[in-house]
Protein backbone atom coordinates (compact mmCIF):
# COMPACT_ATOMS: atom_id res chain seq x y z
CA UNK A 1 0.00 0.00 0.00
CA UNK A 2 1.37 3.35 -1.04
CA UNK A 3 2.18 5.29 2.32
CA UNK A 4 1.34 8.98 2.59
CA UNK A 5 3.90 11.74 3.40
CA UNK A 6 2.74 11.83 7.03
CA UNK A 7 5.86 9.23 8.64
CA UNK A 8 3.99 8.93 12.34
CA UNK A 9 2.11 5.76 12.38
CA UNK A 10 -1.19 4.95 14.17
CA UNK A 11 0.80 2.64 16.47
CA UNK A 12 2.96 5.71 17.30
CA UNK A 13 -0.17 7.89 18.57
CA UNK A 14 -0.67 7.71 22.20
CA UNK A 15 -3.98 8.65 23.85
CA UNK A 16 -3.91 11.48 26.17
CA UNK A 17 -1.83 13.41 24.08
CA UNK A 18 -2.11 17.21 23.65
CA UNK A 19 -1.21 19.21 20.51
CA UNK A 20 -0.86 23.14 20.50
CA UNK A 21 -0.22 25.55 17.28
CA UNK A 22 -1.05 29.05 16.77
CA UNK A 23 -1.32 32.02 16.51
CA UNK A 24 -3.09 32.91 13.34
CA UNK A 25 -4.12 36.80 13.22
CA UNK A 26 -7.59 37.19 11.53
CA UNK A 27 -7.84 40.03 9.02
CA UNK A 28 -10.81 42.25 8.08
CA UNK A 29 -9.13 41.38 4.52
CA UNK A 30 -8.78 38.06 4.96
CA UNK A 31 -12.43 37.92 6.26
CA UNK A 32 -13.82 39.59 2.86
CA UNK A 33 -10.88 37.24 0.65
CA UNK A 34 -12.28 33.96 1.48
CA UNK A 35 -16.30 35.04 2.00
CA UNK A 36 -15.79 36.41 -1.98
CA UNK A 37 -14.24 33.52 -2.90
CA UNK A 38 -15.96 30.73 -0.57
CA UNK A 39 -19.01 32.04 1.03
CA UNK A 40 -20.11 34.80 -0.10
CA UNK A 41 -23.04 35.32 2.00
CA UNK A 42 -24.11 39.34 2.01
CA UNK A 43 -24.18 39.43 5.78
CA UNK A 44 -20.19 38.65 5.14
CA UNK A 45 -19.63 41.21 2.87
CA UNK A 46 -22.09 43.97 2.19
CA UNK A 47 -21.51 46.53 4.99
CA UNK A 48 -25.14 47.49 5.86
CA UNK A 49 -26.26 43.87 6.61
CA UNK A 50 -23.05 43.35 8.23
CA UNK A 51 -23.98 45.58 11.46
CA UNK A 52 -27.51 44.03 10.96
CA UNK A 53 -26.46 40.32 11.26
CA UNK A 54 -26.91 37.76 13.53
CA UNK A 55 -23.32 38.35 14.24
CA UNK A 56 -23.81 41.99 15.02
CA UNK A 57 -20.62 43.08 13.03
CA UNK A 58 -18.09 41.27 10.51
CA UNK A 59 -17.31 37.61 11.54
CA UNK A 60 -15.48 35.00 9.39
CA UNK A 61 -17.73 32.11 8.45
CA UNK A 62 -17.46 28.51 10.06
CA UNK A 63 -15.80 27.42 6.62
CA UNK A 64 -12.96 30.05 7.20
CA UNK A 65 -12.94 28.55 11.05
CA UNK A 66 -12.53 25.34 9.98
CA UNK A 67 -9.78 26.59 7.44
CA UNK A 68 -7.67 28.17 9.70
CA UNK A 69 -8.12 25.19 12.55
CA UNK A 70 -7.10 22.83 10.02
CA UNK A 71 -4.22 25.55 8.98
CA UNK A 72 -2.96 25.34 12.02
CA UNK A 73 -2.63 21.84 12.96
CA UNK A 74 -0.76 21.32 9.91
CA UNK A 75 2.03 24.17 10.87
CA UNK A 76 1.83 22.32 14.58
CA UNK A 77 3.16 19.59 12.28
CA UNK A 78 0.32 17.20 14.00
CA UNK A 79 -2.28 17.31 10.62
CA UNK A 80 1.06 16.78 8.50
CA UNK A 81 2.95 14.34 10.29
CA UNK A 82 0.36 11.73 10.99
CA UNK A 83 -0.45 9.14 8.60
CA UNK A 84 -4.21 10.30 7.73
CA UNK A 85 -5.95 8.65 5.09
CA UNK A 86 -9.43 9.70 5.89
CA UNK A 87 -11.94 11.68 7.71
CA UNK A 88 -14.11 9.49 8.95
CA UNK A 89 -16.63 11.78 10.88
CA UNK A 90 -16.55 15.29 12.49
CA UNK A 91 -18.96 17.06 14.72
CA UNK A 92 -18.60 20.82 14.79
CA UNK A 93 -19.80 23.69 17.12
CA UNK A 94 -19.12 27.13 16.42
CA UNK A 95 -20.27 28.94 20.47
CA UNK A 96 -18.81 32.51 18.93
CA UNK A 97 -18.03 34.42 16.16
CA UNK A 98 -14.90 35.13 14.66
CA UNK A 99 -13.50 37.94 14.26
CA UNK A 100 -11.25 40.90 12.62
CA UNK A 101 -8.45 40.96 14.94
CA UNK A 102 -8.40 37.79 16.58
CA UNK A 103 -5.38 35.81 17.69
CA UNK A 104 -6.00 32.33 17.30
CA UNK A 105 -4.69 28.95 18.91
CA UNK A 106 -5.91 25.17 18.46
CA UNK A 107 -5.59 22.97 21.15
CA UNK A 108 -5.91 19.16 20.12
CA UNK A 109 -5.96 15.81 22.43
CA UNK A 110 -6.16 12.25 20.66
CA UNK A 111 -9.02 11.09 23.68
CA UNK A 112 -9.30 7.26 21.62
CA UNK A 113 -7.90 4.78 19.56
CA UNK A 114 -8.88 1.61 18.38
CA UNK A 115 -8.07 -0.83 15.59
CA UNK A 116 -10.40 -1.02 12.27
CA UNK A 117 -12.43 -4.25 12.54
CA UNK A 118 -12.05 -3.68 9.15
CA UNK A 119 -8.72 -3.09 7.47
CA UNK A 120 -5.64 -4.19 9.69
CA UNK A 121 -3.50 -2.34 8.14
CA UNK A 122 -5.88 0.64 9.87
CA UNK A 123 -6.55 2.40 13.43
CA UNK A 124 -9.37 4.86 14.18
CA UNK A 125 -8.04 7.44 16.45
CA UNK A 126 -10.59 10.17 18.28
CA UNK A 127 -9.71 13.89 18.52
CA UNK A 128 -11.04 16.45 20.55
CA UNK A 129 -10.14 20.16 19.09
CA UNK A 130 -10.41 23.99 20.61
CA UNK A 131 -9.61 27.02 18.61
CA UNK A 132 -9.47 29.53 21.09
CA UNK A 133 -8.69 33.64 20.76
CA UNK A 134 -6.49 35.62 22.27
CA UNK A 135 -9.03 35.92 25.15
CA UNK A 136 -9.53 32.13 25.36
CA UNK A 137 -13.34 32.46 24.09
CA UNK A 138 -13.46 29.51 22.05
CA UNK A 139 -14.84 30.00 18.44
CA UNK A 140 -14.36 26.44 17.36
CA UNK A 141 -15.02 22.83 19.40
CA UNK A 142 -14.86 19.96 17.03
CA UNK A 143 -14.57 16.11 17.57
CA UNK A 144 -12.72 14.21 14.76
CA UNK A 145 -12.43 10.62 13.85
CA UNK A 146 -9.56 10.06 11.63
CA UNK A 147 -8.08 6.94 9.64
CA UNK A 148 -4.77 6.88 10.47
CA UNK A 149 -2.11 4.01 8.54
CA UNK A 150 -0.52 1.60 10.91
CA UNK A 151 3.12 0.71 10.80
CA UNK A 152 4.26 -1.92 8.13
CA UNK A 153 6.08 -3.72 10.94
CA UNK A 154 2.89 -3.65 13.41
CA UNK A 155 0.52 -5.06 11.04
CA UNK A 156 3.04 -8.16 9.80
CA UNK A 157 2.88 -8.81 13.45
CA UNK A 158 -0.37 -8.93 13.89
CA UNK A 159 -0.89 -11.01 10.34
CA UNK A 160 1.46 -13.87 12.19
Amino acid sequence: MEQSSGSVSFDEIEVGSDHRAGPFVVTAEGIGEFSTKWDPWDYHLDPKKIDASLFEGLAASGVHTLCIANLLLHQAGQAGSWNIRALLGAEYRFPNPTRAGDELWISRTVTDKRMSRSRPEFGVVQCEDRLVNQDDVVVLEQKQSLLVARSPGATAQRDS
